[in-house]
């Protein structure tokens, strides 16, 4: 008797400990699927947060402004050109929105366009610079060559023509039409795809080579006409008579 309540006694404690074990690792397995499952949605979920936030604060600038002009870019591209962008995009024909940033490392362009787009709610064309370049340029709803207005202005302009110049330049592309925007394209793209158009503007290399170029003009001249100048008073003298020759009587015959 004493050895079948022992044998039941051990069952018993052998059921509980099994389940023990069993109830441990059930929760254990359910904590790690746990948390793969918030390490692999948590980085997509952040990544999705940023730029739906930055596309909404975007969106609200260009509902207030369709010219949205960084205020990071004191130098190279001041707030005081939205007028000009504003003006210049009159010319395209259609809804125009411009946004000016600065270099967006980890957003893509279209991406961006496209949920600013998304959030503002307005068809039209939508046009990004980064910096100083014209990063894209994307239509929606609207009839217009965006990319090939955004090829001609990449190689038809050197490199330091500047945001506006390259602007003007893609919206005159615009006004075109699609025929002749692909055609421009094309011929751009041949025309300068191993050469680009000679720069604009002076560096500061051939800027200081100049400055140095006119300072020795503008010294070595006068040390030049010294000597001419001195050179005068001796030659106007050799000619003409003095005044002790000029008033001396003839001699008598």
């Amino acid at each position: 008797m004493r050895a079948v309540t022992a044998n039941e006694s051990y069952a018993g404690q052998t059921w509980a400990g099994s389940g023990n074990r069993t109830r441990v690792l059930r929760l254990f397995l359910a904590l790690w699927a746990l948390t793969a499952a918030f390490a692999t949605a948590t980085p997509a979920r952040a990544a999705d947060t940023i730029p739906a936030t930055q596309a909404a604060y975007l969106a609200d600038r260009l509902r207030e402004n369709p010219v949205h002009v960084t205020d990071q870019l004191p130098r190279e591209v001041p707030r005081s050109t939205a007028p000009d962008f504003a003006r210049l995009a009159k010319k395209t024909g259609v809804p125009t929105y411009v946004l000016v940033l600065p270099m967006q490392s980890s957003t893509d362009g279209r991406q961006l366009l496209g949920a600013v787009h998304d959030r503002l709610g307005r068809d039209g064309l939508y046009v990004l610079f980064e910096g100083t370049d014209l990063a894209e340029a994307t239509a929606y709803g609207v009839r217009a060559p965006a990319d090939a207005a955004a090829t001609v202005a990449l190689y038809e302009l050197p490199y330091d023509a500047g945001p506006l110049r390259s602007f003007e330049r893609f919206v005159d592309v615009i006004a075109q039409g699609e025929e002749k925007a692909t055609a421009r394209a094309e011929a751009a793209r041949r025309k300068y795809q191993d050469d680009e158009p000679a720069e604009m503007y002076i560096g500061p290399s051939d800027r200081r080579n100049q400055s140095f170029l006119t300072g020795n003009l503008l010294t070595g001249v006068p040390l030049l006409m010294v000597p001419i100048l001195e050179l005068i008073p001796l030659a106007s003298s050799s000619t003409r008579p003095s005044r002790a020759r000029q008033s001396r009587p003839p001699p008598p015959i």
